[in-house]
């Protein structure tokens, strides 16, 4: 996913909600200083109930020194469904970590007698945690995803060394350092409730609550930033061993391998990839969890090249695929094209409800023939005179699907990204998307 090198930042960020519920979420000063710069970012993603519509938001203020954490889309793989259909598709919410360690600094107390390096005491962390949880639960949503970059370093997360600063990692590692030389700026405080320490650490305890708001916790690997350190498995039995034990540990029942840098996931080579999916699925099917793929749109950069080996056993590896054909400028979606047109990933998913479509507001749908030369707007014979950005990409989707012999029921959930989260409650494009996509 292409991500726009500057992009505005502010101490203060508002974490938006759909626009029914009327307050926003605010999470203060989750910022840290690296030298001249500041590190910070939110993101945000929702659904509509009623459609299945997926919206994702991310601000990113310095890409260069953005935690790894900061990660993209959603991982919830649906049938698409109508406004008639008995079974609705709840909402879903991305939260990025850095939102939490916003909250997290005004929850802690410090410098008590018991715990001079500072604690968490569960009313004030309970208040904090409500600010993000009471707004979703009132708006229907049912599952935020935390998300980071890397598979390389697991068993860090499952046992972090106490002694050690993971400053510039993953976020997640930043959060569960507990430095007892006297670190302040660590999270993983003690957690206190009525004057006894909690058996948690700061993750568990924000996962556990979340559930206890009816409120499901997953995660997301990989991403625009991971570079290829980051998709070091190891050994492959051990690492998927680790991450079913993370997702069991935090109650997590779906994993997302956003795979961009197909290099750097396939520098493991064929087998050990193969080795690490299969082990992983085979695990989480047993405990009734997910594995899901997140790749760009490009039969040839993917499936059928790189991807190959994964692909040619997919139900082996994964429950589902996301294509993010918006990726590259490249948005002219048809049926046919041998490369990423639909019909070629149905022919190498089987089943056409395990794959997700994605669009991207930004992208000038209204002009297919912009897309590029070779895919003038003349392929859409009976393209809409003067649409609207949303009309468009909902008269694509739509036509993708009947060219593909297949009706919008029969696809996994659409979904939709865009740069900005803190407007992403009032953005037309997403409400005109669902609107249009029900006509």
């Amino acid at each position: 996913m292409s991500i726009p090198k500057i992009l505005t930042f502010s101490k203060e960020a508002k974490f938006p909600v759909p626009e029914r519920v009327q307050e926003n979420v605010k999470a203060m000063n989750f910022s840290k200083s690296i030298g001249n710069n500041n590190l910070g970012a939110s993101l945000s993603l929702v659904s509509k109930k009623t459609s299945g519509l997926i919206s994702g938001a991310v601000i990113i203020p310095n890409p260069k020194y953005i935690a790894k954490a900061t990660l993209n889309k959603i991982r919830k793989i649906n049938p698409f469904r109508n406004k008639q259909a008995t079974s609705q598709i709840k909402n879903s919410t991305y939260i990025d970590m850095g939102v939490f360690e916003g909250l997290l600094g005004k929850a802690i107390t410090w410098y008590s007698e018991n715990y001079p390096k500072g604690f968490y005491d569960t009313k004030n962390l309970d208040a904090q945690l409500d600010s993000v949880f009471n707004p979703l639960v009132a708006d229907g949503t049912d599952e935020i995803n935390l998300s980071f970059a890397q598979i390389s370093n697991i068993a860090a997360i499952l046992n972090p060394d106490l002694t050690k600063s993971y400053s510039g990692t993953d976020k997640i590692l930043e959060i569960l350092r507990y430095n007892p030389s006297g670190d302040n700026l660590a999270m993983n405080k003690p957690i206190v409730q009525d004057g006894k320490k909690l058996p948690q650490d700061i993750i568990q305890y924000i996962s556990s609550y979340a559930n206890s708001k009816g409120i499901k916790v997953d995660l997301s690997f990989g991403g625009a930033i991971a570079t290829n350190t980051d998709y070091v498995i190891g050994d492959p039995t051990t690492a998927a061993n680790n991450l079913v034990a993370l997702m069991d540990k935090y109650n997590m029942e779906t994993v997302d391998f956003d795979i961009e840098d197909v290099s750097g996931l396939m520098a493991n080579g064929d087998a050990k990839v193969l080795s690490f999916l299969k082990t992983l699925h085979s695990a989480l099917a047993a405990k009734n969890k997910k594995v899901l793929l997140t790749v760009l749109g490009s039969a040839a950069n993917g499936p059928r090249g790189p991807l190959k080996a994964i692909f040619n056993e997919f139900d082996s590896c994964a429950d589902g695929v996301r294509l993010m054909l918006y990726s590259n400028a490249q948005f002219y979606i048809d049926a046919n094209n041998t490369d990423w047109g639909f019909k070629t990933w149905v022919e190498i998913i089987k089943d056409p409800s395990k794959i997700s479509i994605g669009f991207y507001d930004k992208i000038a749908y209204e002009t297919p023939q912009s897309s590029d030369p070779d895919y003038s707007a003349e392929k859409y014979s009976d393209f809409p005179t003067n649409p609207t950005r949303a009309q468009a990409a909902a008269w694509i989707y739509k036509k993708v699907s009947k060219d593909s012999g297949l009706t919008i029921s029969q696809l996994g959930a659409p979904f939709t990204w865009t740069d900005d989260p803190l407007t992403i409650s009032t953005n037309q494009f997403f409400q005109d998307f669902d609107k249009d996509l029900n006509q």
